[in-house]
């Protein structure tokens, strides 16, 4: 059982590309023993991780998590990017904000869904900067979309991003809180949240995700740094087989794959009621990482 330790919760902002101003908060403990970056999800902020940091807090673990552009409190087209690419630079700015603050130190990151889809690019592009990386339900490709029609896709749509970019999606539906997870309160607060996303995915941010998803597979081989993915079985928001298809084209010796039967989308917020829920989420992360530091 990790002591109970005290912890301050305070935010903040900084400038990422193309002047957005950008917020972020942050979890401290007293003199921690490593650092973890939070990377939240598609139309979600900072705000829905505030137990998982507060978890991470009590194994003396500091957490830090940005809104990206365009999400919650941070500035730019709401949930409707301009280039996938400032997530990554903007979040390697972020970092090195951290690391003015903290000094060195262990660094992880946490990244889900859309989360996932930034962190393991930023650990292909950046991954000095990061000691481990953990992702669950990463957004690598959904059921709907096999990479194969995805790479036939994204071409066909540019044009389309470029000239009409807010437009929604074709076939797009807004995201239904109930496949989230199994957790009613938590899944109406996400309905009820002003600050998330009720809105059907914009063709820009479509384009822009679906181009760095071909991206991520092409370059999977070249992942170099310790990673463990989660993912559960009855997601419907990204594609299981995709996540599983990812972890297997990573030649990273250090690398380790759980996937949670019945789970769905978001597996750190499943009830413990059913089968274990986020305790097991936890439990499993605790194990894989706490040796690291």
């Amino acid at each position: 059982m990790a002591e109970s330790r005290e912890i301050a919760r305070e935010h903040d902002s900084l400038t990422g590309r193309e002047n957005a101003s950008l917020y972020y908060q942050y979890w401290k403990v007293e003199n921690p023993r490593a650092i973890l970056i939070i990377v939240h999800g598609f139309g979600e902020h900072t705000d829905r991780y505030d137990h998982v940091a507060r978890h991470f807090c009590q194994h003396g673990i500091s957490c830090y998590a940005i809104d990206h552009r365009g999400h919650g409190r941070s500035a730019g087209p709401r949930w409707n990017v301009e280039d996938f690419d400032y997530f990554v630079a903007d979040l390697h700015k972020f970092i090195g904000v951290v690391k003015e603050k903290e000094g060195k130190n262990k660094y992880f990151m946490l990244g889900h869904s859309l989360g996932g889809e930034i962190a393991l690019k930023y650990a292909l592009v950046h991954p000095q900067d990061i000691d481990a990386l953990f992702v669950s339900g990463p957004a690598v490709g959904q059921k709907e979309m096999p990479l194969a029609v995805l790479r036939d896709v994204i071409p066909s749509i540019a044009t389309l991003a470029k000239e009409t970019p807010d437009m929604a999606t074709p076939g797009a539906e807004p995201i239904d809180p109930k496949y989230l997870n199994h957790d009613e309160d938590n899944t109406k607060a996400y309905a009820d949240d002003p600050l998330v996303c009720h809105e059907a995915m914009k063709v820009r941010f479509a384009f822009e995700a679906g181009k760095n998803i071909i991206w991520l597979h092409d370059h999977a081989h070249e992942l170099n740094v310790p990673c463990l993915f989660l993912q559960g079985s009855e997601d419907s928001l990204v594609d299981p087989d995709a996540t599983v298809d990812f972890y297997n084209k990573v030649k990273e010796e250090d690398k380790k794959l759980i996937v949670y039967e019945g789970f769905y989308h978001e597996i750190f917020n499943e009830p413990e009621s059913f089968q274990g829920g986020k305790k097991r989420y936890f439990s499993d992360v605790d194990e894989w990482l706490l040796p690291r530091i």
